[in-house]
């Protein structure tokens, strides 16, 4: 019988070595900063912040938005693993659709806190560095 360790014991020594790639893909994904020629030719639906059929609603009229919740979990995780500290301090503090800090005001909301100033600790030491 296998258990969730030992399963991901397995996968870590068999794919470990494409954590980094995949962190990447993943992170421009859920960030929605795919190239809009691949999105188009490649049919990737869009990451917005808000899920509404109202066009133009922002994060906080929760009376008619909802907030992607697979965004705000994964895209800022995923951006610090593959070390694309640029895009993850955009990722967390600009949105064209919904301005400026939409990114760490969603995932307040949606409880991601803790581990979203883990993630910003980490991007401002790597680009303090630079």
């Amino acid at each position: 019988r296998w258990y969730h360790r030992q399963l991901w014991e397995c996968a870590e020594e068999r794919y470990g070595w494409l954590k980094a790639r995949v962190s990447k893909l993943m992170g421009t994904y859920f960030a929605n900063i795919v190239d809009p020629t691949m999105r188009r030719e490649r049919h990737i639906s869009d990451q917005p912040y808000v899920l509404s059929e109202e066009a133009g609603a922002q994060f906080f009229e929760v009376a008619f938005s909802q907030l992607n919740r697979r965004r705000c979990a994964e895209s800022l995780h995923h951006l610090v693993n593959a070390e694309m500290w640029l895009e993850a301090a955009a990722e967390a503090t600009h949105d064209a659709q919904q301005g400026p800090l939409a990114g760490i005001s969603c995932r307040a909301f949606m409880g991601y806190t803790f581990k979203m100033l883990k993630s910003l600790a980490r991007v401002t030491v790597a680009l303090n560095q630079q």
